[in-house]
């Protein structure tokens, strides 16, 4: 119904379906997916591969999944999206961003027997190197970059962890269409729109609406509606591919931005 945001409906969704958690079923569940959000396939796609590197049979993906899972769920559960948490089962955490990912396995080897975290533990200290040699190497051309950041509480406060830690942009504001501790509230698109300008960013990250009010900024795609983009592959933002997906999606965005500002001057190296 029409209570207000995206997540209050969808919790008010999952009252209505009313999960039932089955002790027997082995496995975790999988939460945070919904299909308004352009990358809940390749979130849902994400997790399972995560899961299944650490030996853990997936239950039930909430909400991508038959209603008859949803009758028997796991007693564990892990997030691709906590704004959006499904409440079903214990949770082990979170699979948005490498920290988050490795404390989420952390918890899982307590509460299940199987479960091996040094694949995943690989992984995320490999994609932490990528993203530090190609950020340093950005970083040898270009000036950190101002950025501007709009959309879901979760997504955003990820995506400004991300960009200060490894590229040590300059966070010029963050604003949440959902409330959440520690992040301006605001669905105004009056206010939205006078915060973006008064940055002045080199990068926006949001929706199409963001990537209007400054034009000759960069734009990176983090929550909906997104237009004049074919988006055909399913591409996560949770875990690790998630994280690397957003720094080169971000990078990218910058390099064609400075490229475009300074002309020919420019030249791509190797």
């Amino acid at each position: 119904g029409f209570l207000g945001d995206l997540e209050a409906g969808y919790r008010r969704a999952l009252d209505t379906i009313a999960p039932v958690v089955d002790p027997d079923v082995p496995g975790v569940n999988i939460d945070g997916i919904c299909r308004t959000d352009p990358f809940h396939r390749g979130n849902a796609l994400e997790a399972r591969r995560l899961l299944a590197l650490a030996g853990a049979p997936v239950a039930t993906v909430f909400c991508l999944d038959r209603y008859a899972a949803t009758r028997h769920a796991a007693p564990f559960t892990v997030g691709t999206n906590p704004d959006l948490a499904s409440g079903v089962g214990a949770s082990c955490g979170s699979l948005l961003g490498l920290d988050a990912v490795t404390e989420t396995f952390e918890r899982l080897t307590v509460e299940l027997d199987g479960v091996d975290p040094r694949p995943v533990a690989e992984e995320v200290a490999w994609a932490d190197a990528r993203i530090r040699k190609a950020c340093e190497k950005y970083l040898k051309r270009f000036d950190p970059p101002r950025i501007a950041i709009a959309g879901g509480a979760a997504y955003a406060s990820f995506a400004a962890d991300l960009l200060d830690r490894y590229l040590g942009a300059d966070i010029a504001c963050i604003v949440a269409r959902n409330s959440a501790p520690g992040v301006l509230h605001t669905t105004d698109f009056s206010v939205i729109r006078d915060m973006i300008r008064n940055a002045e960013p080199d990068l926006v990250l949001g929706s199409s609406y963001e990537a209007s009010v400054a034009p000759g900024a960069a734009f990176v795609g983090l929550t909906p509606p997104l237009r004049d983009r074919v988006a055909l592959s399913s591409s996560p933002i949770a875990g690790v591919e998630g994280a690397l997906r957003l720094m080169e999606e971000a990078l990218n965005a910058c390099i064609d931005h400075n490229r475009a500002k300074h002309g020919d001057s420019l030249a791509p190296t190797s």
